[in-house]
């Protein structure tokens, strides 16, 4: 038996071509608003390093998309925060975008996931109803603030001192002297205690501090503050307020002619200061 071999030939055609796409950028949202949509783009390893453009599309139906906008990119990094001007404010609701990275020399990547933005409607609380004739409040007496538990007052005399250091600062300059104001004291008074207390050095809610001891009285208009600690003198307060160009400036204000200054001692010893000045 003869065995004849003969070489067998196979044709493959009509095989699907196998095309390798560039992989797709990875995108997620950063911020929204009015103006401007900010996102985190994951630039594809095939991009990096390479100039190019991010293009953003929105989705107008459920298989369309129109272009939206597209942002420069120079040298594109793994990373990149890219901020988008709009041109109209969105509208409230839910939008879906998708993105994809061109560059020279590298081609298009496929289009990325679509990414939802959504503009939720800023909440308004409803109006109260007031009624037609707000009665006015009753008369308040002022009462003198308290100190705190372990707090002591300053040596007796501080605030007037400093009244007199700061119409000679005042004066140096051809500006009228201020005049003690016994509710801007008060207010001050209080801004020092809580000072005492925290130990922290700050402002605070002062202005609502000095429209309380006010009460209702509003023929000041215009008002200041300046706080300090640990000087125990009023020249020496004063001085430190005068080298700084804020401080100073409170000092030296045309507009301003009333002055409180109150000092308090915490209970380990330190001087804390106050001026809550007023002006029509």
């Amino acid at each position: 038996m003869r065995f004849i071999l003969t070489p067998l030939l196979v044709l493959l055609t009509g095989l699907p071509q196998i095309l390798f796409a560039a992989p797709s950028p990875g995108v997620s949202l950063l911020e929204v608003n009015e103006t401007v949509v900010k996102l985190k783009v994951n630039i594809p390893r095939k991009f990096r390093g390479k100039n190019g453009k991010v293009v953003l599309q929105k989705q107008t139906t459920e298989d369309q998309y129109e272009k939206f906008a597209k942002k420069k990119l120079r040298a594109t990094k793994k990373k990149k925060a890219i901020r988008l001007k709009l041109k109209d404010p969105l509208d409230y609701g839910a939008h879906f975008f998708r993105a994809r990275v061109v560059a020279q020399g590298a081609g298009k990547s496929t289009w990325s996931d679509d990414i939802e933005v959504f503009k939720a409607i800023p909440f308004e609380p409803p109006l109260e109803e007031l009624p037609e004739e707000i009665p006015p409040p009753p008369p308040v007496s002022p009462e003198w603030p308290m100190l705190a538990a372990g707090q002591q007052e300053c040596p007796s005399g501080l605030g007037e001192a400093v009244l007199v250091e700061v119409n000679g600062y005042r004066a140096a300059i051809g500006l009228a002297p201020l005049v003690y104001h016994e509710a801007l004291e008060r207010s001050a008074r209080r801004r020092s205690i809580d000072m005492a207390l925290t130990g922290v050095l700050t402002h605070g809610n002062w202005l609502d501090e000095v429209i309380q001891e006010l009460h209702g009285d509003f023929t000041l208009s215009r008002y200041a503050q300046n706080i300090a600690k640990h000087f125990q003198s009023a020249a020496t307060v004063t001085a430190a307020w005068m080298d700084s160009p804020t401080h100073s400036q409170n000092i030296l204000d045309p507009q301003l002619s009333a002055l409180g200054t109150a000092c308090v001692q915490a209970a380990d010893g330190e001087y804390w200061w106050t001026q809550n000045f007023g002006g029509e």
